[in-house]
């Protein structure tokens, strides 16, 4: 093991506050891809977010070129959330987000695609940000998928790169710890 990953490991061993990603981490998909299928446009939108997540175009610039691309109406958008479709959590997310409540650590998901204003950071930054101050956290660990989930330090204390549905190398390179798994975290609270 290496000496980053023994860091983030220390630092997650005395967490008060975790923060984990949805898209992709909490869960198996991205939800503006899912949009994209719903409308038969996936093959303009899906190349956009894989160029986000990688780090060679901006969130705020992938977020509005999927938004005009889509030109989602409110009757497809309404009919997109009446229709049914189960969440397809990644392995092993619930158990570990339960036992980290049962340790009253705190556990907030983070959806950056809510954020539509551009903030001259990310917005997983300025929420993290946002959280440490109101709640005065000291040891915040942030969990997730794409570039601007590695790059959320020194806001958050630690990153760990989620690879559970897809391994972005960029991601896998920068995170101090790499998980491909939720148990390999559960394991580590159980040590």
């Amino acid at each position: 093991m290496d000496d980053g990953a023994k860091q983030v490991k220390l630092i997650f061993k005395h967490r008060d506050c975790v923060t984990i990603d949805v898209d992709s981490t909490i869960c198996r998909d991205e939800t503006i891809d899912e949009l994209a299928k719903f409308c038969g446009k996936e093959d303009a939108i899906i190349p956009i977010t894989t160029l986000a997540m990688e780090g060679h175009l901006d969130f705020y610039t992938s977020l509005v070129k999927s938004l005009q691309i889509l030109d989602i109406t409110s009757e497809k958008l309404k009919e997109l959330v009446l229709r049914e479709k189960s969440i397809q959590y990644s392995r092993n997310v619930k158990k570990f987000i339960k036992l980290l409540q049962n340790g009253s650590i705190a556990v907030y998901l983070i959806n950056s695609r809510q954020h539509r204003h551009r903030l001259e950071h990310s917005p997983r930054k300025q929420v993290i940000k946002n959280l440490k101050c109101r709640f005065n956290y000291k040891s915040v660990v942030h969990i997730g998928n794409g570039m601007n989930d590695a790059k959320v330090c020194p806001v958050a204390d630690a990153f760990v790169g989620y690879g559970g549905v897809v391994i972005r190398q960029k991601v896998k390179k920068l995170a101090g710890w790499f998980v491909t798994d939720f148990q390999q975290l559960i394991d580590e609270m159980m040590k």
